[in-house]
């Protein structure tokens, strides 16, 4: 958890809370229906906050050889193209897109806002980067899911969507499912069978069903 900074003669709590409200009374929100995208250049100079929902971070545009998939859970805190910190330019997805994987809130705030902010109350800064250190640790999080085997990632991200939905059928067919496992519709198929043969889930035509959230559970632990 982000400890607060001590206050110095500088600035106080006053100072910073008025700061604070001030930002959030520039933030402006929005909804993002599932399958809905939102390219980089929409998001220059902004940072974007993912209140609720599941959305994925699409490092390269469609059709690339390679593209890259990060997964971003409820709440994360994003850099958007060209976002100003510290005098340098930070850009976490700077030719990709967002794509809502499931129904998803968001916030937006100008950097321009936060940096006007920060001139006011330095210690601001101090804490944004302590969300941006945050915003980091997840993607450690995520190198190590990527190193998992392919059924217990296959089993977190179906935990992650049912998290989301609270439904024990997912609506997502098997060519939903590659681009968020980074890897191919085939794969996904033979990964979902050995899920089904251990009794976590069943399948139908263009949805998964948990039957096990438990053994889903177990299997997502797995090496």
């Amino acid at each position: 958890m982000l400890q607060q900074p001590q206050l110095t003669e500088a600035w106080s709590q006053r100072e910073l809370e008025h700061a604070c409200a001030w930002l959030c009374s520039r933030l402006s929100y929005g909804v993002l229906p599932a399958d809905s995208v939102i390219w980089a250049e929409e998001l220059a100079g902004e940072f974007i906050i993912i209140l609720e929902g599941i959305v994925a971070l699409h490092k390269t545009r469609p059709g690339d050889l390679h593209s890259s998939f990060s997964r971003w859970l409820r709440p994360h805190l994003l850099v958007a193209k060209n976002a100003l910190w510290s005098g340098e330019p930070r850009a976490l997805f700077p030719d990709g897109y967002l794509e809502a994987i499931t129904s998803s809130r968001y916030a937006l705030l100008n950097t321009a806002d936060i940096e006007a902010a920060i001139d006011q109350v330095p210690v601001l800064r101090e804490i944004l980067c302590g969300l941006m250190a945050n915003a980091a640790q997840f993607s450690i999080h995520d190198l190590s899911f990527r190193q998992r085997s392919q059924p217990a990632r296959m089993a977190r991200l179906l935990l992650d969507l049912w998290d989301s939905s609270r439904g024990h059928c997912l609506p997502y067919s098997h060519r939903k499912l590659a681009p968020l496992m980074d890897t191919q519709r085939e794969t996904v198929t033979v990964t979902l069978h050995v899920l089904r043969d251990a009794g976590a889930i069943s399948l139908q035509r263009r949805r998964i069903e948990i039957v096990d959230l438990d053994k889903l559970h177990q299997l997502a632990e797995e090496a």
